[in-house]
C-alpha cells in the first residue's frame, strides 16, 4: 500500500486519527523505491534497446533488483502489514458490522422459510442491530461524505 508521506505521520478516517509509525513509513518508502527501480528497469524504452551485448548486464541488474524487492517485502510483510491491518480493520469496522447484520437477517429469512414459527424477539433484535449499524454508516457519510438527505432507517 502506498500513501503520501506527510510531516505528522497521521491520517484521519471516519473522524478517528490514526498514527503511522516511523518504521511503517520508512519500510513502505523503501519498498516503493524498489518497485520504482523495477519499473524503470523493465521500461519499454530500456527493454526495446536490449541486444546480445547488453542483455546479460541488464538481466543481472534485474535479478538484483528482484532479490532486493523480495528481501524488503518479506520484512515489510512481517513487520508493517500487521500494523497497517489493524488500522484498516478499525476503519472498516462499521461497514463490517453492517454486512454482518445484513447476513444475519438473510440467514434468519432463510430459516423462516423452513420453520415458520420463530420467536418475534429474534426478528426484533436483528432489526435493532441492523438499524444501529446502518445508522452508523449513514452518520459517517453525512459527517465525512456527501450524504445531505435526511435519513431515518426505521
Amino acid at each position: 500500500m502506498f500513501w503520501k508521506r506527510t510531516g505528522d505521520d497521521t491520517f484521519t478516517q471516519n473522524g478517528i486519527k490514526y498514527i503511522i509509525s516511523n518504521n511503517a513509513n520508512n519500510d513502505t518508502y523503501a519498498c516503493r523505491g524498489t518497485i520504482c527501480n523495477l519499473w524503470n528497469q523493465v521500461a519499454p524504452d530500456i527493454v526495446s534497446e536490449l541486444d546480445a551485448d547488453n542483455y546479460t548486464t541488464w538481466r543481472k541488474e534485474l535479478v538484483n533488483i528482484l532479490k532486493d524487492w523480495e528481501k524488503k517485502y518479506h520484512k515489510h510483510a512481517k513487520t508493517v502489514n500487521p500494523e497497517m491491518n489493524a488500522i484498516h480493520m478499525g476503519c472498516m469496522k462499521p461497514l463490517c458490522n453492517l454486512m454482518d447484520s445484513n447476513f444475519n437477517f438473510y440467514n434468519f429469512k432463510q430459516l423462516m422459510k423452513k420453520n415458520k414459527h420463530l420467536p418475534d424477539f429474534r426478528w426484533t433484535a436483528l432489526e435493532e442491530k441492523y438499524i444501529e449499524h446502518f445508522t452508523k454508516i449513514c452518520d459517517i457519510f453525512s459527517t465525512y461524505g456527501n450524504l445531505q438527505d435526511f435519513y431515518d432507517i426505521r
